[in-house]
Parts: C-alpha cells; sequence; structure tokens
C-alpha cells in the first residue's frame, strides 16, 4: 500500500472518531503545516472535497520561513517548552491563517440546487441536496424543500405539518374554503413558469369548475350543495342537479336559478351532471358585464377551443398554439382572468396581491438558508 493510502485510512478513521463527539458548536481545526508535502495535499483536497467538515490552518515558523528540525536526539522537551515564547503573552504573536481552499463540488452542487429552485423544481433539488451534499451542509433547509415539495405536489397536509414543525408559514390564504383552490391556482401558474403549457391547459377544467361554483354562491346567495346530489355512476360518484329541489322548492333564489337553467339553453334541460356550461349562464346572468364577460372567455375560448384536443389527443402544445386556438388569449393573459374572477369571489388573496408570487418569495427564502 502506497504511503498516501496508509495516511488516508488512518487519517480517515481519526475524523470520524472526532466528529463524533463534535456538536454543532464544535470547530474542527486541522494543522496542515507539518508532515510530507502527500500528506498536507491530502489533508486540503479532503477539505474543498467535502469530505470533512474542518477549518484548515496553516501555522508559520517564528522566523517565518520554512521549519528545520536541529534539534539534538536527546533534547529535553519540558524545557524547551518552557522557554518557548508562545507561551508568553508579551511575546506571543499568532502565526497561524485560515488555508482558503473553497469547497469546489460544494459550491458547484449549491449553485445547482439554488438554480433547480428557482425553476420550481424541488423533486431534483431535494435529491441533489439528500445526496450530494454532506448532512451536516443541508441542515438548515432540507425540511423546507420537502416543504416546498409537497406544497407543489398539493399534498398540504404534509406540507402543513412540516411547516409547523419549523415554524414557516408559506401559504397567504387562511381561510380553509378557499385554500385549497388558491394553492391550485398557484400550481397551475408555476406549470405556466416552467412552459408546461400541455399540463397547464388539461388542468384548467377543476379549476373554472370550482371558480364558477364560488361565483355562482356568491351571485346568488345559494351553496351548490343545497341544490345538488350525489349519483353514483359506474362506480364514479358525481354531483348532479336535484331537480326534486329545484321544481318544488319556494325559496325565490332557488326557483330563481331553476328558471335560468330551463330557460337559457336551446335544448331541454335534463337536471344532470353539473358542468361550467350551466354555471356559466348563471353566471351571464347575474354578474356584471365584464365579469360575465371573463367568465365566457374562459369557458369558451380557452376551456372548449384550447383544451378538448390536448385533452383527448397527443399534440404539442406553445404558447402560439394557445394563442391561435383561444383567438388572441396567451397562457398570461388566461392566468390574469383567473386572478381577476377569483378575486371578485370571497378569497381574501385579491388580483394584485403579493400572494400569487408565493411561490418566488418561498424560493428566496431557501436560497437564503443555503450558506
Amino acid at each position: 500500500m502506497h504511503e498516501f493510502d496508509y495516511f488516508y485510512k488512518d487519517f480517515n478513521e481519526t475524523i470520524k472518531g472526532i466528529q463524533e463527539k463534535m456538536d454543532d458548536s464544535d470547530t474542527l481545526l486541522v494543522n496542515v503545516s507539518s508532515g510530507t508535502p502527500a500528506m498536507k495535499s491530502t489533508l486540503n483536497v479532503l477539505s474543498v472535497l467535502g469530505e470533512i467538515k474542518a477549518t484548515c490552518i496553516q501555522v508559520a515558523a517564528p522566523n517565518k520561513k520554512i521549519g528545520e528540525h536541529n534539534h539534538p536526539k536527546d533534547y529535553e522537551l519540558e524545557t524547551l517548552w518552557e522557554l518557548n515564547l508562545d507561551n508568553s503573552k508579551e511575546t506571543f504573536e499568532d502565526r497561524t491563517s485560515i488555508v482558503k481552499c473553497p469547497n469546489l463540488v460544494v459550491i458547484k452542487q449549491e449553485q445547482n440546487l439554488k438554480e433547480l429552485i428557482e425553476n420550481f423544481d424541488y423533486d431534483a433539488a431535494l435529491k441533489v441536496a439528500s445526496t450530494s451534499l454532506p448532512e451536516w451542509k443541508t441542515r438548515n433547509y432540507i425540511e423546507l424543500l420537502q416543504m416546498a415539495k409537497y406544497r407543489s405536489l398539493l399534498n398540504l397536509k404534509k406540507a402543513d405539518a412540516i411547516a409547523n414543525r419549523i415554524g414557516y408559514d408559506y401559504s397567504p390564504e387562511k381561510s380553509s374554503k378557499f385554500r385549497n383552490i388558491f394553492e391550485y391556482a398557484l400550481s397551475l401558474d408555476i406549470k405556466r413558469k416552467k412552459g408546461e403549457f400541455a399540463d397547464f391547459i388539461r388542468a384548467l377544467t377543476p379549476l373554472i369548475a370550482d371558480i364558477f361554483e364560488l361565483l355562482v354562491e356568491k351571485l346568488t346567495g345559494v351553496t351548490l350543495e343545497s341544490i345538488t346530489e350525489i349519483s353514483k355512476k359506474k362506480n364514479r360518484e358525481i354531483r348532479i342537479w336535484s331537480k326534486n329541489i329545484l321544481t318544488k322548492s319556494t325559496d325565490p333564489k332557488i326557483m330563481e336559478i331553476d328558471d335560468i337553467l330551463v330557460h337559457k339553453f336551446d335544448y331541454e334541460f335534463d337536471y344532470s351532471t353539473i358542468s361550467s356550461a350551466h354555471l356559466e349562464k348563471i353566471i351571464a346572468e347575474k354578474a356584471p358585464a365584464s365579469i360575465a364577460d371573463l367568465a365566457h372567455k374562459l369557458r369558451v375560448q380557452v376551456e372548449e377551443n384550447v383544451r378538448n384536443q390536448p385533452a383527448h389527443e397527443i399534440v404539442m402544445v406553445d404558447e402560439e398554439y394557445i394563442k391561435k386556438m383561444s383567438k388572441g388569449l396567451d397562457s398570461v393573459h388566461i392566468m390574469l382572468i383567473i386572478k381577476k374572477l377569483l378575486s371578485f369571489t370571497e378569497i381574501t388573496v385579491k388580483e394584485n396581491d403579493s400572494g400569487w408570487n408565493s411561490y418566488e418569495e418561498m424560493n428566496s427564502f431557501i436560497i437564503s438558508q443555503i450558506k
């Protein structure tokens, strides 16, 4: 075995033994002044590559020159130590200096990490932090990355558990009624910002249905739960209009809804599965013209004209495709319509609030913890 191999093996075992006894308040200083050139190089390389959590220091000789071991073989160590000038407060001089070798591997991986976070790729960022960086470097932000990953997957229960444990509040929408819808809208906006336009378009339908439902409830003062019922179809639960309630109710609000549904379509209304088309008719009758127009654009120009083909066929979806199929609306305008319609509901985060940038704010905080 080469001298280097022996040294590396013994040193590694010694370092592991020391670090097991250390806590976060301890700093391991490694003097690289003595030893062979191979030993000195090894110590520095281990530090640069992140193999050890240590600060390498160099100690200059008193005469500022290369030290020479010219003591006689029978010198008295105790006497020399007693006469050592460094042991006197008057003559002591700190000749130590930190060997400034940046950890190149850690620096590179942390740069990759920051770029992944800025691109909202929390799963990849978490893998880099977990597999390519030492634990002592990631302890300040590893749970933040886990929280961000769960949030992006809309697993808010797990995201909340971590957020509560570490004391970080990530969601600006506090209302339990609106929070899921708001976070879903944010997740769509992330898809748009990442250029995942096909996924962005396909995922619009559930959000449009939820927004229209909130609008109808605000405009009519009637909750959809009170005028609908659950029907099972092919082992799947679907929500349908309750014909019994709508046609027999004496409540003027419910009677008005039934009248709109019956008379605003070119076909006989059959009280079937609730659709965005049904809700849009109610919005058109009850909402201000500007809101009704936005709702119509979202349902017809976006959901019908843009979404249907990518939802059923393999097509390439980009901004040009969206703009062409929607007759002038790009993804930015679609998100703007969503924000405006949500702002008209009782949701607390309004169109121009900074809450719509909460992912960017979360990213900045996580990156600030990468030190």
